[in-house]
């Protein structure tokens, strides 16, 4: 299990890009998650970020978020026939970031209310970005299982809660 103090980063990466080499709105959405995180004692929920299109040196795909070194890990990158399957989610963004909670580290450090103290960590989370950049009236909805499978995450492991287009 990782600490509960420090927020999990992928340990599989094919790219490291520096947050200062991505456009500035994305440097800003990921200065108030970084923000965010650090108010947080414990921390049972992790960010992914899907960048839809290239954004500064970062090439269309998913990414980890290593806020501590202030990085972006790539993962995965977008190929067209994601871009497209996806291209109606992103339509007042081009930067979706998905909140997933560590199931295993949740209860590690929880027990039985784990899954609740987690739900509850990214709902902070996503009321307080979206009240930073201005989200109240839209919805979301992705498909749950369909966007963990194609951005690599083991649903056995981490569930996604809630999502942002930014």
């Amino acid at each position: 299990l990782t600490r509960a103090d420090k927020l999990k980063v992928s340990d599989i990466k094919t790219e490291t890009i520096s947050c200062t080499y991505l456009e500035k709105t994305t440097q800003s959405i990921l200065t108030n998650l970084k923000t965010l995180y650090k108010s947080l004692n414990e921390k049972v929920s992790f960010p992914i970020m899907v960048l839809f299109e290239q954004n500064g040196y970062a090439k269309a795909g998913v990414y980890s978020l290593d806020l501590d070194n202030d990085n972006v890990l790539l993962l995965k990158n977008l190929d067209e026939d994601q871009n497209f399957k996806w291209s109606e989610i992103s339509i007042d963004g081009n930067v979706l970031i998905s909140f997933l909670v560590d199931i295993e580290q949740a209860i590690a450090l929880y027990g039985n209310k784990g899954y609740i103290k987690g739900i509850e960590e990214i709902g902070y989370l996503v009321k307080s970005m979206k009240c930073i950049f201005k989200r109240e009236e839209y919805s979301l909805t992705l498909p749950e299982q369909e966007f963990t499978h194609h951005i690599g995450v083991n649903l056995k492991k981490c569930l996604l809660i809630d999502a942002i287009i930014v």
